[in-house]
């Protein structure tokens, strides 16, 4: 499976999120090929590339939860979700927080609800210019209503 570039709320944040790593890792990764490409280990992807333990259960776990294994998958290293019939992102990991995609009718929702479009998982030096990832990506709460806009871009198998 190929990131699906052609869709803009991806192809914002995987540019984003592949200035982060080396040209020579691959784009999109699952756990498996992470370790056996010899990049870590289990242990390397839950402590070691820079984000959370529980904020990736959050995503992978909780909000993928029901999902195939193939949604769960590392673009440039990052814990995301992917959907693995069209290849676009649904939510992604960055340090101690997270960012989850919403539905167009959702929007004016999660606003009122207090979710914010901001995103505040820049590493210190990606501060003075934040990314704009589009009006679809809102910073996560941890509140079950989450899943609900995943599954609208990943429907459970």
């Amino acid at each position: 499976m190929e990131l699906a570039l052609g869709d803009d709320a991806t192809r914002r944040v995987s540019l984003f999120l592949r200035q982060r790593v080396v040209d020579t890792l691959p784009l999109m990764m699952s756990t498996e090929q992470f370790i056996r490409a010899g990049y870590g280990d289990e242990e390397t992807i839950a402590v070691g590339l820079g984000h959370h333990p529980e904020v990736i259960s959050r995503v992978w776990d909780k909000l993928g939860e029901g999902l195939p294994d193939s949604a769960c998958v590392l673009v440039s290293v990052t814990p995301a979700l992917v959907d693995p019939g069209s290849a676009r992102l649904a939510a992604f990991v960055s340090g101690t927080m997270y960012m989850v995609r919403v539905p167009e009718s959702q929007w004016a929702a999660a606003l009122d609800a207090g979710y914010r479009r901001e995103f505040t998982g820049c590493w210190p030096s990606e501060e003075a210019s934040p990314p704009d990832f589009g009006p679809e990506w809102f910073e996560g709460q941890f509140q079950p209503v989450e899943q609900s806009w995943v599954r609208a871009f990943i429907a459970p198998w």
